[in-house]
């Protein structure tokens, strides 16, 4: 027999297998146990086969299910300001003696860290407040895209691109 390899994106909900038979309206076959825990799977890229879903329905034991898909809650769709300030735990800000340079470190929730810089040119203008202000916009910045690909590695990994 030939080997396959596949990735799908699928609806799933827990149900037991009596619970799927009743669903279809069929009648459990003798030699299966209506205990056993599984998931009504939809395929929504499929054909529908029942009147309550839009995709290819079917039933599918419990270990079957848990070892051939991941749960996408929690993965964002998207990068947003909310986001970003929810990775960073940890704030810090240097001001270089006898300049007006102010650097800003962010570290996030995974350790990694980046740095934003702010300078005036006249010493007269100097604002420390402002000076972190715009450092740590300047850090901000940095993550937009160092966010996007972590999302992007994610959801490619996900479609079962990289092992």
């Amino acid at each position: 027999m030939q080997r396959y390899i596949g990735t799908k994106l699928v609806n799933a909900t827990p149900m037991t297998r009596q619970a799927y038979n009743d669903f279809r309206g069929w009648i459990m076959p003798a030699d299966e146990n209506g205990a056993d825990e599984g998931y009504l799977v939809e395929y929504p890229s499929s054909a529908g086969n029942t009147s309550e879903y839009d995709g290819y329905v079917s039933w599918s034991p419990a270990g079957v299910f848990e070892t051939s898909y991941t749960p996408t809650a929690g993965i964002p769709d998207r990068i947003t300001p909310e986001l970003i300030e929810s990775r960073i735990v940890d704030t810090q800000y240097i001001s270089v003696p006898r300049t007006t340079l102010t650097i800003c470190v962010l570290t996030l929730d995974t350790g990694y860290t980046v740095t934003g810089e702010s300078a005036c040119v006249d010493p007269a203008n100097y604002d420390m407040m402002l000076g972190r202000q715009y450092a740590r916009e300047q850090a901000v910045e940095k993550l937009w895209p160092l966010l996007g690909f972590a999302l992007a590695e994610k959801r490619y990994e996900m479609r079962g691109q990289l092992a």
